[in-house]
């Protein structure tokens, strides 16, 4: 028991030393960061309007294609088809709803590799000629958001509406920067005037499902989750966002059984794997956990934090060990001075472990 606490205390040691950052990014995105599930999925979907009345095909399609209809609704935007551009925007966030705010990855991101301060000035100059283009209006607001004017960019969103109230892009990026960059001004009117325009489109309802969770209505969040998934059935993304809603009603093996669910559609995402891993750790399945955060790191190898998760799952799993060398491999990426404190306490691990073989090997002597 002395050793066992020895060992716990000097890995707490450690931590404290090499890894506060890591452990309480830790805590922070397997809690609060992990409810909005705006990255990478697949999306069964066939392209549409700018319109957009949503239909469904069997056939995925990749980011690639949405990638190509972004690229050219880019050089529409520079030769100032807005419609045009408005259109491609759209196919491609059916395409593949990676490009939800607001975590898409760089390569998801409409407009990022173009000029985007010569394209806001050419955007100006248009609507200063015809001030109630809706199109150069919501296109205005994207530029606006990729470049942090997120205020501005709503406002322009608004705008276009009120010029063309069906305006599926607009509503859709309204919606989302409110839910993704203001989540502190809970409201789901937004996601509900959509919901009117566009009551087949699944991201609507995933969308209006977020934001009346945020607002504490689980059970009504999880019917958009429903609504979803009725609509999509092998998009990943409302399974993930249903699991949270079960966790919220106390059902933890319908939490499981939806996160079964993400992972089979979507089996190269990591944050369902955390998530599914926080529950099997709760249901002390700690094989299970390990083997999912192990998925979830390689997956992605830069995300500093989960190692600590990892090393606390070894914890309550018994293997002190273990959890130390992940936490000496999180030391030995930063100061030479915490490599080598790290490497006194290896040392002082091992003389604890000698410490203890020996006290057993007297007990054992005197016992005979």
């Amino acid at each position: 028991m002395k050793l066992k606490l020895a060992t716990t205390l000097s890995l707490l040691t450690l931590l404290t030393l090499s890894t506060v950052t890591d452990a309480n990014a830790c805590r922070y995105h397997g809690v609060r960061q992990l409810s909005v599930a705006t990255l990478t999925h697949r999306f069964e979907q066939k392209t549409c309007s700018a319109s957009c009345s949503e239909t469904h095909s069997q056939q995925s399609q990749q980011p690639e294609a949405a990638r190509a209809f972004a690229r050219e609704g880019d050089k529409r935007v520079a030769a100032h088809d807005y419609a045009g551009a408005v259109a491609d925007y759209t196919k491609a966030t059916i395409a593949n709803p990676t490009f939800a705010r607001i975590y898409a990855p760089a390569e998801d991101n409409f407009l990022v590799t173009s000029n985007l301060e010569q394209l806001l000035a050419d955007c100006n100059r248009v609507l200063l000629a015809d001030p109630t283009n809706a199109y150069a209006l919501a296109i205005r607001g994207e530029i606006k958001y990729n470049l942090g004017a997120t205020r501005g960019a709503e406002a322009d969103f608004r705008q276009a509406l009120h010029y063309k109230d069906d305006l599926y892009f607009a509503h859709l990026r309204l919606a989302e920067t409110n839910l993704f960059l203001h989540p502190e001004n809970a409201s789901a009117g937004d996601c509900d005037t959509a919901l009117q325009y566009f009551p087949h489109s699944p991201r609507m309802h995933l969308n209006m499902g977020i934001a009346l969770g945020r607002l504490g209505l689980d059970e009504m969040a999880a019917a958009e989750y429903g609504a979803a998934n009725k609509l999509s059935p092998e998009w990943s993304r409302p399974y993930y966002m249903m699991a949270f809603a079960d966790l919220e009603r106390g059902d933890k093996q319908a939490s499981m059984n939806d996160l079964n669910k993400c992972i089979k559609y979507e089996p190269n995402w990591a944050w369902a794997y955390v998530q599914r891993a926080r529950l099997e750790s709760g249901a002390r399945d700690y094989k299970a956990a390990l083997s999912d955060m192990d998925r979830a790191i390689a997956l992605e190898p830069n995300e500093s934090w989960l190692v600590p998760c990892r090393a606390q799952l070894k914890i309550s799993a018994g293997d002190s060990l273990g959890a130390f060398s992940d936490y000496i491999g999180l030391a030995s990426r930063r100061s030479e001075i915490q490599v080598l404190l790290a490497m006194w306490f290896i040392l002082a691990q091992l003389k604890f472990v000698r410490y203890g073989r020996e006290a057993i090997r007297r007990r054992l002597l005197i016992n005979e």
